[in-house]
């Protein structure tokens, strides 16, 4: 009797066992796996309160195509290849697709040399120089194709280190991957038992699923006045420039790590700098554009915050420490900051692109990229 209930309850666990594996291997053929920044086929419209962003008209539409990036799926058939790397002033969030500055890059590119250029926008906002390097080891490497890559960096890392200040806290491993990425392989970084796409999915780590979907959001402006509230209502504006030696040396070691990343992948790369609205002679209203640069959390009320002009120092001594940084290792640096004027005709806030500012700067960037890549015409 012991030994039918023994061989009755092997049957029930090796039917279980098939059962599973056969649900893996249907999940594995269904679901697509890899590296996605955000969930692919997706598009968000809403409107934009002019008002509140300046310079930026709605509707706007912001899309993400079947490989999970704004702009357009990777095109084979083009003739040269580049990927845009940044936070939110690559991304262009408020700013329709044929509005960013990326997109706005490969038009004039393609124009200007005759040739067929992709260019592919891998921004997302709130990534620094952590998130690019998990970018260039994990994402860059799927690409079939790639013959360039600029890479928009400073405003983001600037940020954290005001953030915690004079306590850095530094981004775990699988933090910067989560804040990355909407999905990634979870068997290469959590090992069992998330090497099983079943329980990625159960557990809610694989989400993509790629019928297209709309999303309408209402997200008119209305949180960068909340945060502008935050910032303006402060008890206490730091005038006073902490020391950003141990910041500087940190953004330094991540810009070598991507440089030796790129040379590694045989990819030649061109850095920009981060333009700002941040100067020492703002007018009023170009101050009370500001809502970033808390000692603390910005989304929350009661913050302390560095002022502009403390902003503008700690961003310059980042920027020039970048250039240092490419010098020692013969990389080009386009001075952005120095080119794009600091004017509320190009910004919305202190840092992000309105529809004028991210068309300047693809004009910019237009004749930069051309001479640096020797991208000419026929």
């Amino acid at each position: 009797m012991l030994k039918k209930t023994n061989q009755k309850l092997l049957l029930v666990l090796l039917s279980i066992f098939f059962t599973i594996m056969l649900c893996e291997l249907l999940v594995s053929i269904l679901v697509s796996d890899g590296y996605f920044l955000f969930q692919p086929n997706t598009v968000y419209e809403f409107e934009v309160d002019s008002t509140s962003l300046k310079g930026v008209s709605g509707p706007t539409q912001f899309s993400i195509n079947k490989d999970g990036h704004r702009g357009k799926p990777y095109d084979f058939n083009a003739d040269y290849h580049i990927l845009t790397i940044g936070g939110s002033t690559t991304e262009c969030f408020y700013l329709s697709e044929n509005e960013t500055w990326p997109f706005l890059l490969e038009k004039q590119l393609t124009n200007s040399t005759h040739k067929k250029v992709w260019v592919g926008n891998l921004g997302k906002s709130g990534l620094n120089s952590r998130h690019h390097i998990a970018q260039m080891e994990y994402l860059v490497p799927t690409f079939p194709k790639i013959d360039l890559i600029i890479i928009l960096v400073g405003a983001n890392d600037l940020l954290r280190e005001l953030k915690y200040s004079p306590n850095y806290n530094p981004l775990t491993s699988s933090e910067v991957m989560k804040t990355t990425f909407v999905h990634y392989p979870s068997d290469s970084i959590n090992g069992f038992p998330y090497s099983f796409k079943l329980v990625q999915l159960i557990s809610g780590q694989n989400q993509l699923f790629f019928s297209k979907r709309t999303t309408h959001l209402d997200i008119n402006g209305s949180n960068t006045n909340v945060f502008r509230n935050n910032r303006s209502s402060t008890k206490e504006l730091i005038e006073k420039v902490p020391n950003m030696e141990e910041s500087l040396d940190r953004y330094e070691n991540n810009i070598n790590k991507i440089v030796e990343l790129s040379e590694k992948l045989n990819i030649k790369i061109v850095f920009v700098n981060q333009p700002t609205l941040w100067k020492n002679n703002m007018t009023n209203s170009e101050i009370q554009s500001l809502w970033l640069g808390a000692n603390g959390d910005y989304t929350k009320k009661g913050q302390s915050y560095f002022s502009h002009k403390v902003l503008r120092n700690c961003m310059d001594q980042l920027n020039k420490r970048l250039e240092q940084s490419l010098e020692k290792r013969s990389v080009d640096l386009i001075d952005l900051d120095s080119k794009l004027e600091k004017s509320m005709n190009y910004f919305y806030d202190g840092m992000h692109f309105n529809e004028r500012g991210a068309k300047k700067v693809s004009e910019i960037l237009e004749k930069s990229v051309r001479t640096s890549i020797h991208l000419q015409s026929e």
